[in-house]
């Protein structure tokens, strides 16, 4: 039976401290993770021979953790490791309420990352007159098929058209109990959008917060054997 949304007891002091976590409490963590699915993970062996992820090749992972410069890179680590079984009845989530999001949405149509939603109350349309249909081309500079690859991680769902597709979701809404970095988007962000007769047009497009964003575990004390 897959194990669902492992929250590291280390979490319930998320956002009440500015510290970091020490590179050995990082490892720890990640091996009580690791650990947790080694026992009870029963698609274990099929996973490793259809999706060629084994879960027990934790090199790469430590040397990724290591590497790691805040508890924001960390947990996204952690999310990446989790979301490599690409299992939609496996996850990793940090307890943040945080979320920030550009008030329109999108998803792949033929191939095409289009705008299908739009909130007006927030994005009036003498203000921001894109419409949905429009294909999103990039956010501040970054193609929005790059970005969509950015979110694969945290969001398996079994098969690559159902994942792209609850990705493409967190382009422009980014909660961060999935995406550890989401309280670092910008106050706003420019926006490309490729029109219905094929020209560019851009936006200037705020980002719109709601709840407590989290900076970090805090320093909290290692246990010994002393």
């Amino acid at each position: 039976m897959a194990l669902k949304r492992l929250l590291p007891p280390l979490l319930i002091f998320a956002g009440l401290a500015a510290g970091q976590l020490t590179t050995d409490q990082k490892i720890s963590d990640f091996q009580q993770l690791s650990g947790l699915f080694l026992k009870g993970y029963g698609p274990y062996e099929w996973k490793k021979q259809v999706v060629g992820f084994d879960l027990a090749n934790t090199a790469p992972w430590l040397a990724r953790i290591r590497a790691t410069k805040s508890d924001l890179e960390f947990f996204n680590v952690m999310g990446a490791y989790v979301g490599s079984l690409d299992d939609a009845h496996s996850g990793y989530q940090i307890t943040s309420n945080f979320s920030a999001t550009l008030n329109f949405g999108v998803d792949i149509y033929d191939g095409k990352l289009l705008v299908d939603s739009i909130t007006r109350g927030r994005l009036p349309v003498n203000e921001f007159p894109f419409v949905i249909g429009y294909e999103l081309v990039s956010i501040d500079g970054v193609d929005a098929n790059r970005i969509i690859e950015s979110r694969l991680g945290p969001a398996p769902r079994a098969n690559p058209r159902s994942t792209q597709r609850y990705a493409a979701q967190f382009i422009t809404f980014r909660p961060q109990a999935l995406y550890a970095d989401a309280a670092q988007v910008p106050e706003i962000s420019t926006v490309v959008f490729r029109r219905f007769d094929g020209k560019l047009e851009t936006h200037r497009v705020p980002w719109t917060r709601a709840g407590v964003p989290w900076t970090g575990t805090g320093k909290l004390p290692t246990p010994t054997g002393d």
